[in-house]
């Protein structure tokens, strides 16, 4: 169909999937096999804008430095223009755009987020999370605009929903391919090239804890963390069900033989990537998708994903120790019993364990303001103060309902539960789950709100825009399926430009300042390695006038004025860290180590205690605070600071221990002889 724009898989090096084609494709696997006229101009415009849209998407989680500093504010800039794009264009033809009222609740949660992140002063350690539901407030906003405009203008919406079934289901194929590669040989080769830099010497413990994960082998891919790559996964199943179903009724051989193939590759991506949480999302994503029926071939859908399953358990299975057993020579790393292969996948409990941890946190954090919540990052603000000695560091609760709940208290927690439920029976009372494409729409959706309960895909900036995308989508087709009655509200060319604007506002005032600060913060990271100290320096000073309120910056800049030889400056810039953020036990840690170098032991002892006192399960304060009070002469003391270290502290277990040990000498030589 000549003017038609589509996505076709293309070779190369990188880890794509995806390129623009313009041309004459018919009755192809992308678009409707019927035959169609060529879109009117403002069709083509949507289709164009609708396609940006998704390659930001794909573009943050193929190269994920695209989202860092300087390449992310051209992302950021970007997603403001689509998003005014798409509100010009509905303010264009003049004619009001019906919206479901689930698509008001989502404005208002996403105003609440910034209204309460406000009351708290703009604290720069909630920056991120707003950073986040800003992204899917503004994907989930462009999405359903453009396809409001195409449903408003006479266009087929589900010509772009085809587009992004085809984009998730092709973005899980090359993720999968990378994952697999990873199993097969790039972990062997960095397993490999670590030993060979430690050259027989003693790792630490972060490298002991990399090796011994490169050693399990859970795949993550690009995402860092194999609870992401198994949580998406898990979700793009829905995608290729969806595609495959669709193929078998209007009999695509080829179109069915590709829809397989990736989820063959998608299953065996899921299975390595060893997430209980994704294999789950990935069984609710197919059987939301099968439930609305529609199958040439009832038995189809059951026989494929049954062979698909035995083939990535059969591989797992088969080759799950396999590389513990390549590398047993080295003693090094051990691997205990049931933590690789499917025995590690069946039996592995920390994960639960720790989310009892995260469960006891968030509701005592909850529990200091129930009507409004803590403010935005009073999770990793707080998470210190009532953590459990035995519980790992975290800054998220890996769970949405906690984590809105202890930060924006009853208020937002009840928005976000309306916003839910909305979107769940707004799905089903208009039918969706019976039309074609709309449906994989719902099942992801919904696959996420259930995913989000058990991971941290709540927290994962790409996953939320993923998630936005969706729900915009199923918010224009609850709003298109409104007939017989009037809408339950509109946006119209009046309100959609305003909300536009607002969003772009948020976006120059917040998100874009803090980009270029985080732009000269790393920058002087860079210098600071090259023992450029007094350029690190003026980078962040200029960071700060980016972002005067950030403490971090302060804290950094300490630690330069000390390695300059004025920890009097240094102790001013942490004096003016902690006005900024009271709560903060790092700036006064940081404090008491200059304090400590400077021989000022009384002020060292009471900015420890202060730092302890906040967070009385961190090790290093506890260490810190012993090297003190060995220092004044308070050897019992410092002991029993030294074995609290020693007891909270996974991190650097080996410093901690040698400091108790050299205290526990220190007493044992000076009790007089019986």
């Amino acid at each position: 169909m000549p003017g038609q724009w589509v996505i076709m898989p293309t070779p190369g090096p990188r880890l794509s999937g995806l390129y623009f084609a313009h041309g004459a494709i018919r009755n192809g696997p992308f678009m409707n096999s019927r035959t169609t006229p060529s879109p009117a101009p403002d069709a083509r415009a949507t289709r164009t804008l609708w396609i940006l849209l998704l390659g930001l998407w794909i573009t943050q989680i193929l190269w994920p430095s695209a989202s860092h500093p300087t390449e992310g504010l051209l992302e950021t800039l970007t997603a403001a223009l689509l998003l005014g794009t798409a509100a010009l264009h509905s303010r264009q033809s003049r004619r009001a755009a019906p919206m479901a009222a689930v698509g008001w609740l989502a404005i208002m949660f996403t105003t609440y987020v910034w209204a309460r992140w406000a009351a708290g002063g703009f604290r720069t350690v909630g920056a991120e999370n707003f950073s986040t539901f800003l992204g899917a407030a503004t994907a989930g906003s462009s999405a359903f605009m453009l396809l409001r405009n195409t449903q408003t203008n006479g266009g087929d919406a589900r010509d772009l929903i085809r587009i992004l079934l085809w984009a998730v289901a092709l973005t899980a194929a090359a993720l999968s391919i990378h994952a697999v590669a990873q199993y097969l040989w790039l972990y062997d080769r960095m397993y490999a090239d670590m030993m060979t830099t430690l050259g027989g010497q003693e790792p630490t413990s972060l490298q002991l804890a990399l090796l011994h994960h490169l050693k399990l082998k859970r795949v993550a891919s690009v995402w860092g963390d194999p609870n992401a790559l198994g949580g998406f996964l898990g979700l793009s199943l829905a995608a290729t069900t969806e595609i495959l179903r669709i193929a078998t009724r209007t009999r695509k051989a080829p179109t069915q033989a590709m829809a397989a193939l990736i989820v063959v590759l998608t299953g065996l991506g899921l299975l390595l990537s060893g997430s209980r949480g994704g294999i789950l999302t990935g069984l609710i994503a197919v059987v939301l998708t099968t439930a609305g029926g529609g199958w040439r071939k009832p038995k189809l859908p059951a026989a494929a994903a049954g062979a698909a399953l035995a083939l990535a358990l059969a591989i797992s299975a088969l080759f799950g120790n396999a590389f513990a057993q390549t590398t047993s020579s080295a003693e090094l790393v051990k691997t205990r019993p049931g933590e690789s292969g499917l025995r590690g996948l069946v039996e592995r409990s920390n994960t639960i364990r720790e989310r009892a941890h995260y469960a006891r946190v968030g509701t005592k954090i909850f529990a200091r303001n129930p009507a409004v919540g803590s403010g935005l990052g009073s999770v990793d603000l707080y998470y210190g103060v009532y953590r459990p000695p035995e519980a790992r560091e975290s800054k998220f609760l890996h769970n949405w309902v906690l984590q809105v709940a202890a930060e924006l208290g009853a208020a937002g927690l009840l928005l976000a539960i309306l916003l839910v439920g909305g979107l769940w029976s707004g799905f089903f009372a208009h039918k969706l789950w019976r039309a074609d494409h709309w449906r994989a729409c719902g099942a992801m959706a919904l696959a996420f709100t259930v995913d989000a309960l058990y991971s941290l895909n709540f927290n994962e900036r790409e996953m939320m825009l993923f998630f936005g995308i969706v729900a915009g989508s199923i918010v224009a087709g609850m709003s298109a399926t409104t007939t017989g009655t009037e809408p339950t509200g509109k946006l119209n060319f009046r309100v959609a430009p305003a909300w536009a604007a607002l969003l772009i506002a948020a976006l120059a005032v917040h998100v874009v300042p803090g980009l270029f600060s985080a732009r000269y913060r790393d920058s002087a990271l860079d210098l600071l390695d090259e023992g450029k100290f007094r350029e690190a320096a003026q980078s962040l000073e200029r960071a700060q006038q980016w972002t005067p309120r950030d403490p971090r910056l302060l804290i950094m800049r300490a630690g330069i004025e000390e390695k300059s030889g004025n920890p009097d400056g240094a102790i001013m810039l942490l004096d003016q860290a902690i006005r900024l953020q009271p709560e903060s036990a790092s700036a006064r840690g940081q404090k008491a180590e200059v304090l400590l170098r400077a021989r000022r032991l009384d002020e060292a002892e009471a900015a420890a205690r202060e730092a302890v006192s906040i967070y009385p399960n961190n090790a290093e304060y506890h260490y810190t605070l012993a090297q003190i009070l060995e220092t004044r002469g308070k050897v019992k003391e410092a002991y029993r600071e030294a074995g609290r270290a020693v007891e909270v502290g996974y991190i650097y277990p080996e410093k901690y221990k040698a400091l108790r040990d050299r205290l526990e000498g220190k007493l044992s030589t000076s009790e007089p002889a019986p």
